[in-house]
């Protein structure tokens, strides 16, 4: 529900500050888009509706009251104006407005004589601020750990440095919203509207984004390892040198997303749109490029670019001499009767590949995974393996018959091919 009333001759309103809190806001002040600022003050809750006061400041007099030379008192009884506004925040129905003259103002309503404004501390662990409307709000470097916020506006609000781990925030409107620096470490963002949000350096490890909005958003070195952004929408969204690692971006739509720099290691990419997207000099160590769809514009180093071709198609009986496969996620891929001598293919993941009859003389297979991994008929003359841990003792051995170097002493990397 909104503590700001709606569709009234108040006109939009947008929070300013919030100064006391209990199982909502109490007392705060606000704006609307023409630029006017009221101090608004909780009275009561009815059946249907909640009672508030709000009082018409100018620029002076706001400064005056959050200074202390005006109480709080005096800032609804000596108004301005001469007036203040009777509003009732109805449940179900229109919300009204009356101006009351200051005279007829109810003085048990009102704070004590000499009870000044206390600005806020900003501590809002805990709360229950769900289906608040707290667009444009400076919350900045608050804390909202553990906070419940779901399906809230904080539209266009300064989040900058707020701490907002472990917080509840599915369906929230954050579009616009500054949380540059912020800490969204373990929250749940799934749905969220995030759309041209600055995200610039925010931590959001572990986080669950799955079908967030994040189009234009900035996520400029931004750590969002095992981050879960499935189906999430990160068209033109920047992402340089951001920390993407073990992340999950399956079927994400990335159209024209900036990632270069970006670590995407053993991120899922399966089946994510990478159209017109720049992953220059990103890190795919790892990463599943199963049926992820790029084009012509998308910047993919060349062996990104063929790593993902050999996930999708295999690679039965190519030319793939001397090529660089290190790092490459290849569980399950059809290598058969292809050519890979010379090939770096250190600390790849052949798991359960079919390699029967490559050709891996001179290759360099060191760390490489590789359960289940068929090598009927492969030859390994001068093919260099090492800290192999999923090849069977008896492979080793028929391996070492065939010519193959296996190279497992820490530290000894005398004879071992290294790329250039």
């Amino acid at each position: 529900m909104s503590f700001l009333p709606q569709n009234t001759d108040l006109g939009e309103l947008s929070t300013i500050e919030i100064y006391s809190y209990y199982n909502g806001p109490r007392l705060f002040s606000c704006q609307n888009l023409t630029g006017n600022i009221y101090f608004a003050l909780w009275i009561d809750e009815e059946v249907d509706f909640d009672l508030w006061l709000y009082v018409l400041i100018s620029q002076q007099r706001f400064q005056e009251i959050r200074s202390g030379k005006i109480d709080l008192q005096n800032a609804f009884l000596k108004s301005e104006d001469g007036f203040v506004f009777e509003v009732k925040i109805f449940f179900e129905n229109s919300d009204v407005v009356n101006s009351v003259p200051c005279e007829k103002i109810d003085k048990d309503w009102l704070p004590l004589p000499d009870d000044y404004l206390r600005l806020p501390s900003k501590d809002f662990s805990g709360a229950n601020l769900s289906r608040f409307d707290l667009n444009n709000a400076d919350l900045s470097a608050a804390n909202l750990s553990k906070t419940n916020l779901n399906s809230a506006n904080l539209s266009n609000a300064n989040l900058s440095n707020a701490n907002l781990s472990n917080a509840e925030l599915r369906d929230v409107n954050l579009s616009g919203a500054n949380l540059n620096s912020a800490n969204l470490s373990y929250t749940d963002l799934s749905y969220a509207d995030l759309g041209n949000a600055n995200l610039s350096c925010a931590d959001l490890t572990f986080t669950n984004l799955k079908a967030a909005r994040l189009r234009g958003a900035n996520l400029n070195g931004a750590d969002l390892s095992c981050a879960n952004l499935g189906f999430v929408n990160l068209g033109y969204a920047t992402l340089r040198d951001a920390d993407l690692s073990y992340a999950g971006l399956n079927s994400a739509f990335l159209n024209s997303a900036n990632l270069s720099g970006a670590d995407l290691s053993a991120v899922d990419l399966s089946d994510a749109d990478l159209s017109d997207a720049d992953l220059s000099d990103a890190d795919l160590s790892d990463a599943d490029l199963r049926d992820v769809k790029i084009n012509n514009k998308t910047e993919l180093d060349g062996k990104w670019r063929l790593v993902r071709k050999i996930v999708n198609t295999g690679a039965v009986g190519q030319n793939l001499r001397n090529v660089d496969l290190s790092n490459a996620k290849l569980n399950g891929t059809d290598l058969s009767g292809a050519n890979l001598s010379g090939a770096f293919i250190e600390n790849a993941d052949l798991s359960d590949a079919n390699l029967s009859d490559v050709d891996l003389s001179n290759a360099n297979l060191i760390g490489a995974k590789m359960s289940g991994t068929n090598l009927t008929g492969v030859k390994v003359k001068g093919a260099i393996f090492g800290n192999n841990v999923d090849l069977p003792k008896d492979m080793e051995r028929d391996l070492e018959k065939k010519g193959a170097i296996f190279n497992d002493s820490p530290g000894d990397r005398s004879e071992v091919l290294s790329r250039r």
